[in-house]
């Protein structure tokens, strides 16, 4: 007999419900963090390696650390402002690649979170 974890959405009955209807359902295939990753292309720099220890190609998502008068908050990458300064990045088997199209007067912060696809059960 196999057992599965399942949690359904409120006012569904998790042992009868159909899919659309959990919060969680361990027997679908989901994404898990791999690694969180900070990283800097420093000012003047136009690209930044970053090894992401896969052997194949992940999801990935990239923020900017920005901040104005508000408050820091993130930008999701790719990013092309007002003045058309863009950063974008790009993907190998074993690397992420950052890079800005003609690197930026102060040092870029940024957040790297690799997923992993977890294993089927």
């Amino acid at each position: 007999m196999t057992f599965v974890t399942k949690v359904s959405k409120e006012g569904y009955d998790v042992r009868s419900t159909k899919n659309i209807n959990l919060e969680y359902n361990a027997a679908l295939a989901s994404h898990s963090i791999f690694n969180i990753i900070s990283a800097s292309l420093q000012a003047g720099a136009t690209s930044l390696t970053i090894e992401h220890g896969l052997d194949f190609v992940p999801k990935i998502w990239i923020f900017m650390v920005d901040s104005d008068v508000d408050g820091t908050f993130m930008r999701r990458i790719p990013y092309l402002d007002e003045t058309d300064f863009l950063v974008d990045y790009h993907m190998t088997t074993s690397n992420v690649v950052l890079e800005s199209d003609g690197g930026s007067s102060s040092r870029l912060d940024f957040k790297v979170i690799i997923f992993t696809r977890s294993p089927q059960p």
